[in-house]
């Protein structure tokens, strides 16, 4: 980064020369920053803000109102005064949301009232964002994917995970005839293991595209969640109107997973996708399970099982994933830097006869 100095009528301008694409990113990231952050002030920090200071339909209007619009002049003065990149916008934005839902299973695991969770969730909300503008100063845009993606994808396995774990509830009535339900574990204990592996999620996450041996890109770790929608969908296929709430969630949650190492060995490992890229392939699985699942219900339209549309909904999106990427024709896969030591023969003749010049033996590059 360099500038000139220019002086004009006693007046001082600094003539930035940064290179058009630069300037172009950091626009773009700006302009995203203050988006995200006026969808969350709309969806996340003006509820929780409207719940915890008020429990009247007038107070809790009013917070909602100053909070959800203020949200956006506040983003926008953060963005005018420091450099916001990509990698800060989204990871700002995740962190932001799932802060809230952080917050809020905080004080309900510890057993709070509605109004110190909507709190919890407002404080959490901010925390994420203020401590996600911090860790991404120096990511990479794949390190702030990867640690989203870790922390989605980790709070849905702990979800189905405890899902399978508590399995059926149990019912009990009492001599006055009122019923009493319950399962194998608390919902306070299940929120609290999906907090758990949801916070866990991020460093792991932040692993995936810092020691893979081949290059992984946002829009790589994008095509992971249409890979995971269809592994999810495909072990839904052989389950039956009848299976039981317990083998739902083990089957799908390890299909799920599975989808996901299939997607980073047939995907990630393979190509390069761009942003636009990775959200067309998930938009093209999600757009061909669709289809899978509607010519299922052609075929059988007085009944259809349950397993018949989940297989046919994979067959359709497996489909739409390898359309899609027919259609994109994403480069191949990188890879990462390589160490290389060429041999170069013909430098000993030149340096026997004192030919001026530099002359390399040995050529190494990594």
């Amino acid at each position: 980064l360099y500038h000139r100095d220019v002086i004009s009528r006693g007046r001082r301008a600094i003539v930035s020369r940064l290179p058009r694409d630069v300037i172009t990113a950091r626009t773009d990231a700006r302009n995203a920053f203050v988006k995200n952050q006026t969808i969350l002030g709309l969806f996340a920090y003006g509820p929780a803000f409207a719940g915890a200071i008020a429990d009247n339909g007038a107070g809790a209007t009013a917070g909602y109102l100053v909070v959800a619009g203020g949200t956006f002049f506040a983003a926008s003065e953060i963005s005018r005064r420091t450099s916001i990149s990509r990698a800060q916008s989204d990871l700002a934005f995740n962190m932001g949301r799932n802060g809230a839902l952080a917050g809020w299973a905080t004080m309900y695991v510890f057993n709070a009232d509605d109004r110190p969770q909507a709190a919890g969730a407002f404080v959490g909300g901010l925390a994420g964002t203020a401590l996600a503008l911090g860790a991404a100063r120096a990511m990479t845009e794949a390190d702030a994917a990867g640690m989203a993606f870790g922390s989605d994808i980790g709070a849905l396995i702990g979800y189905g995970t405890m899902e399978a774990i508590r399995g059926k509830e149990t019912c009990t009535v009492d001599q006055a005839f009122f019923e009493t339900c319950s399962r194998s574990l608390s919902d306070r204990t299940e929120v609290a293991m999906i907090l758990a592996a949801g916070i866990l999620g991020y460093p792991l996450g932040l692993l995936y595209p810092r020691n893979a041996r081949y290059h992984v890109t946002p829009g790589d770790i994008t095509t992971l969640w249409a890979t995971a929608l269809l592994g999810a969908t495909m072990t839904g296929a052989f389950l039956g109107a009848k299976s039981s709430g317990r083998a739902v969630a083990t089957t799908v949650t390890a299909g799920g997973v599975l989808g996901v190492i299939a997607g980073d060995r047939f995907l990630v490992q393979r190509f390069d996708h761009s942003r636009t890229d990775g959200g067309r392939v998930v938009l093209g699985t999600f757009a061909g399970g669709l289809m899978g699942a509607g010519v299922a219900s052609i075929f059988d339209h007085d009944n259809p099982g349950p397993h018949f549309i989940a297989g046919a909904a994979a067959v359709g999106a497996l489909t739409g994933i390898i359309v899609t990427e027919r259609y994109l024709d994403a480069p191949s896969d990188a890879g990462p830097p390589r160490f290389r030591v060429t041999f170069n023969p013909a430098s000993i003749a030149l340096l026997a006869a004192r030919t001026p010049g530099n002359h390399s033996l040995l050529n190494v590059r990594f």
